[in-house]
């Protein structure tokens, strides 16, 4: 992220442990270090320029009426009564086995089930006096929307157009000097952890002991195996990982049980894969005994194999069944 919400209480922090100087940006109060402005293009025309002039504002008021502070206020609500909800959990130790179950638990599940686009017509209709609701939808919502995330009001969902909006609607917003990214490099570097760059992860074995092991390619092109390693975290999304798992059920048994068949996991998942706000679709991922064909395993059943195993760790090895119980 090139800027940073005034909001973002992690961000915050982590800039304030690393002593890392911050910068702020013109904001809707109009302060900030630098000064700034932006310009609407709508592929033909330039519809809008912001200035610092009374007039700008007559013409912001004139193309878009009332909507951008009705959004704006829309988009403050969720935050301060759902959204803020995760710092709470997370402060009190709280964890979820889906993102399905924080987002219904927070109250924000619906807004990832509908389009950014169909939520701005459908919130922005009910204010039958309201004007200029399509130009702000059209010019406004979808520039800033383009400029977060490179998707436009019908590609992102509701709860991620509301928290694109947030930095437009109140608050300032800020970013490192220097630039972001030493975030990133600080954290890594206070966590003592090695960083293995230009290195692509191709598979993943869980082996018989429980520990996992990753199959690499190396810059060149050379292949090796790290590991072992108690977990894996996968932090990108798995239909697109083009990763291999060998998650074989014989090293499942191996905890004490039996293995239950995949149906029995739980229908939770069979039907929630693309509800996450991550936007997932469950496509295929290529599996290490099956390939991409009809014998690989899904991003969902992949999925189900890492819950049956973790349930089946936490329940100190005990029967499989008795786990997922």
């Amino acid at each position: 992220a090139s800027i940073v919400w005034e909001k973002n209480l992690y961000m915050a922090a982590a800039a304030q442990e690393l002593g890392l100087p911050i910068k702020r940006l013109p904001g809707d109060d109009g302060g900030g270090d630098e000064v700034g402005g932006f310009t609407i293009y709508d592929g033909k025309r330039f519809v809008f320029t912001q200035s610092s002039s009374w007039w700008s504002l007559v013409q912001l008021a004139l193309r878009y009426g009332p909507s951008p502070l009705l959004y704006g206020r829309h988009s403050l609500q969720v935050w301060r009564n759902h959204f803020h909800q995760i710092y709470e959990l997370q402060d009190a130790g709280t964890a979820f086995d889906t993102p399905e179950q924080l987002l219904h638990t927070t109250g924000m599940f619906n807004l990832t089930q509908t389009s950014c686009a169909t939520h701005l017509q459908s919130f922005l209709a009910q204010y039958w006096w309201s004007w200029g609701a399509s130009a702000f939808a059209q010019d406004l919502a979808a520039a800033i929307n383009r400029c977060n995330y490179n998707q436009g009001n019908a590609q992102l969902n509701a709860l991620a157009g509301l928290v694109s909006f947030l930095p437009a609607a109140a608050g300032e917003i800020w970013a490192v000097k220097g630039g972001n990214r030493l975030v990133a490099e600080g954290l890594l570097r206070l966590s003592g952890a090695t960083l293995h760059l230009n290195t692509r992860v191709t598979g993943v074995t869980l082996h018989a002991d429980t520990t996992y092991r990753l199959r690499v390619v190396k810059e060149g092109g050379g292949e090796a195996v790290y590991g072992p390693y108690d977990g894996v975290i996968i932090a990108t999304p798995l239909e697109f990982a083009d990763l291999s798992f060998d998650l074989d059920q014989q090293d499942l048994q191996g905890q004490g049980g039996a293995a239950q068949d995949q149906q029995d996991l739980g229908e939770q998942h069979s039907s929630s894969s693309s509800s996450s706000s991550s936007g997932s679709s469950g496509s295929s991922s290529r599996s290490s005994t099956g390939g991409s064909g009809g014998g690989g395993s899904s991003s969902s059943q992949v999925y189900q194999q890492v819950c049956r195993y973790v349930k089946c760790k936490r329940s100190g090895g005990r029967n499989e069944r008795e786990a997922l119980q």
